[in-house]
């Protein structure tokens, strides 16, 4: 099949892109420049320099596609989360992003292709306090997914209009080698990391692998509309998740602050992404596309990850 991606470049969508091209389809990546291109190709992939704001060169391959895949988010993933956030700064951001979004179906539509892909965040389903996901929740974003607020109804129709299905994916925190966990594990060396509170808040969780394989496999599967939440279907305290990282590289655990204290120190954004407290199913991305996560819990694949990092042999040769 023809895949149309974009959010290629990212570190969810290098892993989606190396998935599709093993599984045989031809990638089409979207990027902002050449030299971000350069990757894609060297992974199998073909490139397209395009902006989705704009009508150029993208319109035309886009038309070719078999399934679209839109793995961007409201802010760019080469760009830090803003610390300081306002109503009219969250609204920009979200408003740029519907646009976007809304030009890729449209533009999907015109095409031939059979449905597009979508990846939002389990953090769209809202700090749950502890409780479990369910079908029949409204959608309530908290941290860096509070911009789309507001617009999930405007994608939806536009969809309807369109005459295209919509495959919508709720995806946990996403954890591997490279992303905000690289980030996390730098913490752990030079002892910034830290938890929030008490640390009792519930992470669901999903490793970047499997993650894109359930992406992959709902682009070959899926000609309807759907919604399906990614996880590993074990959620952890953020404490547990943490000390297990230290223990592992035999360190201290992190210290605890306060929740203003975090917030004043990385913004309130990334305050309430690690605060939040939402357990997330993942049984249902099982059943449906019949593929039962190879990292089946936080501690087999945070092991692995750490593994392929060199961070262990790192931490061994130091001791």
């Amino acid at each position: 099949m023809r895949m149309f991606v974009t959010g290629a470049a990212s570190f969810l969508g290098n892993a989606v892109v190396a998935e599709l091209v093993g599984r045989g389809h031809s990638v089409m990546g979207l990027v902002s420049n050449h030299e971000t291109g350069k990757t894609l190709k060297e992974a199998g992939a073909n490139y397209v320099v395009g902006d989705l704001k704009a009508s150029d060169a993208w319109c035309e391959e886009i038309k070719e596609a078999d399934k679209v895949i839109s793995l961007d988010t409201p802010f760019a993933s080469n760009e830090p989360i803003p610390k300081e956030v306002t109503p009219a700064l969250l609204d920009a951001y979200g408003r740029q992003y519907m646009e976007e979004v809304t030009n890729l179906i449209k533009a999907a539509a015109d095409g031939k292709a059979k449905g597009v892909i979508i990846n939002y965040s389990s953090l769209c389903m809202g700090d749950r306090k502890g409780k479990w996901v369910n079908d029949t929740d409204s959608l309530d974003p908290v941290g860096y997914c509070r911009p789309v607020t507001g617009y999930f109804k405007s994608i939806t129709k536009t969809a309807e209009d369109a005459g295209i299905p919509l495959i919508e994916l709720y995806t946990s925190h996403v954890y591997g080698n490279g992303g905000c966990f690289a980030q996390l594990i730098e913490g752990f060396k030079d002892g910034t990391a830290r938890i929030i509170g008490n640390g009792d808040n519930y992470m669901s969780v999903i490793h970047v692998e499997d993650a894109a394989a359930y992406i992959a496999l709902a682009a070959e599967k899926l000609d309807r509309n759907e919604n399906i939440c990614l996880s590993d279907n074990r959620p952890v305290t953020q404490k547990v998740f943490m000390d297990h990282i230290a223990g592992l590289m035999d360190l201290p655990s992190p210290q605890s602050v306060d929740f203003e204290t975090f917030a004043r120190d990385n913004g309130m954004l990334i305050a309430e992404t690690m605060a939040s407290s939402t357990r997330v199913p993942g049984l249902k991305a099982i059943e449906l596309l019949g593929y039962v996560p190879k990292h089946r819990s936080f501690e087999e694949g945070v092991a692995y990850t750490l593994n392929t990092m060199g961070v262990l042999l790192e931490f061994k040769k130091a001791a």
